[in-house]
């Protein structure tokens, strides 16, 4: 983003890209060589590099900023939601599936060394690549145990314990990054519109 302020707009703005979808978690405002203060604005915490060597992390807020500092990164304190969809999974009777789940997650921000290890060891590529490994993995290993015509069990709230097995997991492993995941949950099933038509006619003539 162009300044700090501007990261308020583009919180939670979805850019869908080649038809995935790409939701900001951390910005990299830039610097003018005019100007001895900066704004950091409600809601976000910034890290401050001075001469390209990181220094700390500042609060909300006016600041004085010699031209000299530069802010590497800005992480937003509330929670962040994360969905995206699990293309061509297949079923147990092999017909494919599109899955969407959302994780709703947070950068631990009250504690300096998580915004240091999600920022400079970690970042959103990293996190990125690594949750869709685990949907890779949990998801299509859940699709998988089901036929076409139980797949959408999987919204059904008794899968609630595998998914918080999953989001244990999870939480497990990315808590050296600062990064907790409270919630993950399957909010849609798309069946192929032929599978979907005979499992409403079904339902139909079931009823």
């Amino acid at each position: 983003c162009d300044t700090p302020e501007d990261a308020i707009a583009l919180l939670g703005h979805r850019n869908i890209s080649g038809g995935v979808q790409r939701v900001p978690v951390v910005f990299t405002p830039m610097r003018g060589c005019c100007g001895c203060s900066v704004v950091i604005p409600e809601g976000f915490v910034a890290l401050v590099n001075k001469h390209g060597r990181y220094v700390g992390i500042y609060q909300s807020g006016f600041e004085w900023f010699p031209p000299w500092y530069s802010i590497s990164h800005l992480l937003p304190t509330q929670y962040i939601v994360y969905d995206t969809p699990v293309k061509e999974c297949p079923t147990q009777d092999n017909v494919m599936v599109t899955i969407d789940v959302a994780l709703i997650l947070r950068i631990q921000t009250e504690e300096e060394k998580s915004c240091y290890n999600f920022c400079y060891r970690l970042g959103p590529r990293g996190l990125d690549e690594m949750l869709r490994a685990f949907q890779e993995e949990s998801i299509r290993g859940m699709a998988r145990k089901r036929k076409y015509n139980e797949i959408y069990d999987l919204m059904d709230s008794q899968q609630d314990k595998q998914m918080d097995a999953q989001r244990r997991e999870l939480n497990d492993h990315f808590s050296q990054y600062g990064v907790e995941i409270s919630d993950i949950s399957v909010t849609n099933v798309h069946l192929p519109k032929e599978f979907a038509d005979t499992m409403q006619e079904a339902t139909v003539w079931q009823s």
